[in-house]
């Protein structure tokens, strides 16, 4: 009878000491979940003013300048996702911190902190794509002006050289490790060289 009665007090404290934890826990969910709907609206606004401030500046020209060359890219729409994300990353974080969920606040904040990097590594690469188009044209033009043959393939090919160098440059600045790509690429030109020597 006696065990019957200590798995009875123990069974009830621990109902207890769980409906503690869910009446401690639960504002707290609601809090953290409240944060995040509100980080929601605020992203919807903060994204719509931004896709119209961008409208009004003709971001899309510099849409239309990149897409002439054969990569499809829209500065509006990458600029807009951006920004969603960071702000969706912020509430993210205050919404970890209210849950105190330290691990994921930490490491939140640390993909939040390489963002800037990624985007410049993207702005890089954007400038770098509308360089190579202009060189491209350039040299076709002046193939073209003293009447020399082969002006489609030597300009394409001085376009991917620069594609390739700006590509490595832009990873390189996002913290990726390109000694490979670049020792394999080094070995390449190297036989290139060497076939036509």
């Amino acid at each position: 009878m006696e065990t019957i009665t200590n798995i009875k007090d123990l069974t009830v404290e621990s109902l207890n000491q769980m409906a503690l934890n869910i009446a401690e826990f639960a504002p707290k969910v609601l809090f953290a979940i409240l944060i995040l709907i509100i980080g929601w609206f605020i992203t919807k606004v903060v994204a719509f003013v931004l896709k119209r401030t961008l409208k009004f500046a003709k971001a899309d020209k510099l849409t239309d300048i990149i897409n002439e060359t054969d990569l499809k890219f829209n500065v509006t729409s990458v600029i807009v996702g951006f920004v969603k994300w960071v702000l969706f990353l912020v509430f993210l974080i205050i919404a970890s911190d209210v849950m105190n969920w330290e691990i994921v606040s930490i490491e939140i904040g640390n993909l939040l902190r390489y963002l800037p990097r990624l985007f410049s590594a993207i702005a890089l690469f954007m400038i770098g794509l509308y360089i190579a188009n202009f060189i491209k044209k350039a040299v076709r033009g002046l193939f073209e002006s003293f009447d020399l043959h082969g002006e489609s393939v030597i300009s394409s090919l001085v376009f991917y050289v620069i594609i390739v160098t700006i590509t490595i440059t832009a990873l390189n600045q996002a913290g990726i490790n390109t000694d490979i790509i670049t020792n394999n690429l080094t070995i390449i030109l190297a036989g290139i060289l060497a076939t036509i020597v």
